[in-house]
């Protein structure tokens, strides 16, 4: 762009594709490149707003600098040490509106260990330019410590910041480290050292391999080490590099699938030849972990509709009365907890239902289950019995003591009494109490509770009758 005087600001900014918002903060900084001659340079412009002395707005100061001496080469990025001088000079320089993405490369020293510090630094130079594609244009970047690449993003939305997490989330799913573990082996296959992972993957310590002479085929399941052994010698008959995919047996006797990667070189310092073998447990890599995740939400939808259509009461929710059965069955049967049956009646629910109409009546129901289900604790257990009919059993440790126990039980009953009564037309609730004994079936708990309800009944409705086998 030739010098020329009154050059207009966006002229200026169009020219070259820079976006400034000095609306709401005073100063900002830029980042950007121009061509000199077939040469890309990188800048970086400092804007401040400029004032007088009454705060009457002047004009804007652009100062340009040669970021070529404070860029990291690898990224382009400013360098970390450089921000950190530029941020304490400029204390203003990140309006409150700055939102701060640091992304990293889990395992950047391995990758730089196993396969050379070129392919990390490309790693970090793509990680660079993949950020430059998903975060908005105004963005400004910062080559942190190792691997850390830092964007600083101003006057972004709450809608650009839901995309711009969303792809980040999407290309974290793309790469991912894998456990592995290095051991090697002599000429005979005897193994001769491990690394620390050994032990987590395998079972078997530094110590244990130390202790007595541990070959690699005592890994491979007895069953499986004739075809083991065939497959690798036919694979090195090929060229002195093996990929597979095996059974390994663990000290503690289970299996697990490994991948493993094997190469044979010869060992100049021993005078002799040697194999480097290198194992991934299968099921800690992120493939594995995401059919896993999916079976088990398979799992819990079968689960679930199997619930729903076998267990629960279509209309209200709750456990149907085979359920609430067998699993009141189960917590006697085990002895673990003292149990308190409630039978509960909606009192003249007929009534209602026909002159409200069904539709009423149901959700005259399900507000009675809703109630029940809320006055209760998450052990406890709430039933549909059929028609008007609720129950609930009500799980305490066994050193609660009676009174406490009728207590809640008054608590349940007032709350859910006084919640039926402030519909229209409603009449509240009659509940009969029964404490399950030692040796005492759900048959019989069921009816010394229905006999309380009975009672609760006969005696006017809206109460709770509690009913004691003990004098």
């Amino acid at each position: 762009m030739q010098e020329k005087d009154g050059i207009a600001l966006q002229d200026f900014l169009e020219h070259y594709q820079l976006e400034l918002h000095l609306e709401e903060n005073e100063s900002s900084s830029l980042q950007f490149y121009v061509k000199d001659g077939e040469e890309e340079r990188p800048l970086r412009c400092d804007i401040r707003r400029l004032r007088n002395e009454k705060g009457q707005h002047l004009g804007q100061l652009f100062v340009f600098s040669d970021a070529a001496l404070e860029t990291d080469l690898l990224t382009g990025f400013q360098e970390w040490e450089s921000f950190q001088r530029f941020v304490k000079e400029r204390k203003d320089s990140l309006p409150p509106s700055t939102g701060i993405a640091m992304c990293d490369i889990n395992g950047l020293s391995v990758i730089n260990s196993t396969m050379g510090t070129q392919s990390g630094d490309q790693k970090i130079r793509h990680l660079a330019e993949s950020m430059r594609k998903c975060f908005p244009k105004q963005t400004y970047y910062v080559r942190g410590t190792e691997a850390a690449l830092i964007a600083l993003c101003s006057h972004s939305s709450e809608e650009e910041m839901r995309s711009l997490s969303a792809e980040v989330e999407k290309t974290e799913n793309d790469v991912h480290s894998v456990f592995y573990s290095s051991y090697r082996l002599d000429e005979d296959m005897k193994i001769l050292s491990v690394d620390d992972a050994f032990e987590t993957i395998t079972g078997y310590s530094k110590d244990d391999i130390r202790k007595k002479q541990f070959f690699q085929v005592d890994l491979i399941p007895e069953e499986e080490r004739t075809e083991y052994l065939c497959k690798v010698n036919a694979e090195l008959a090929k060229c002195p590099v093996v990929y597979l995919e095996h059974k390994i047996r663990r000290k503690d006797g289970t299996d697990n699938f490994v991948f493993c990667y094997g190469r044979v070189y010869y060992d100049s310092a021993a005078r002799s030849q040697r194999s480097e073998i290198t194992i991934a447990d299968i099921r800690q890599t992120y493939s594995m972990k995401r059919l896993l995740d999916a079976e088990q939400n398979r799992a819990k939808i079968c689960l679930h509709y199997w619930e729903r259509t076998y267990r629960k009461d279509s209309l209200t929710g709750l456990l149907n009365h085979a359920a609430f059965r067998s699993d009141l069955e189960l917590k006697l049967l085990q002895g673990k907890c003292r149990i308190v049956m409630l039978m509960m009646d909606m009192d003249h629910f007929k009534e209602y239902n026909d002159t409200y109409g069904h539709h009423n009546g149901d959700k005259y129901l399900i507000l009675m289950a809703q109630t029940l289900e809320a006055a209760l604790r998450k052990e406890d257990r709430a039933c549909r019995m059929g028609g008007d009919e609720f129950a609930a059993a009500l799980l305490f440790q066994p050193d609660v003591s009676e009174e406490k126990i009728q207590e809640r039980v008054r608590m349940i009953f007032d709350k859910i009494n006084l919640t039926l009564k402030a519909v229209e037309g409603g009449s509240g609730l009659s509940m009969g109490v029964a404490f399950a004994e030692p040796e005492l079936t759900f048959n019989q708990l069921y009816e010394l509770a229905d006999k309380a309800l009975y009672q609760a009944k006969e005696s006017g409705r809206g109460r709770c009758v509690f009913y004691k086998t003990r004098g």
